[in-house]
């Protein structure tokens, strides 16, 4: 795929899990470690995160140190 010098990310809360929001699952979920390697082959060179997602507990961990 030409990207033109572009890099192309992705958050996976935007990759269907194979439900839809308006009816029954249409398949059943896949591991998100057997998406990466189909995501690279689709052009896509980064997975973005939220914060939550990086840092497990995160609500636990004290804002002041």
């Amino acid at each position: 795929m030409n990207k033109h010098g572009y890099r192309f990310s992705f958050g996976p809360w935007n990759i269907s899990e194979g439900g839809d929001p308006f009816g029954p699952d249409v398949r059943e979920p896949i591991d998100f470690d057997d998406k990466l390697p189909v995501y690279k082959e689709l052009g896509f060179d980064a997975v973005q995160f939220h914060d939550d997602d990086a840092v497990p507990n995160l609500t636990a961990i004290p804002t002041r140190r």
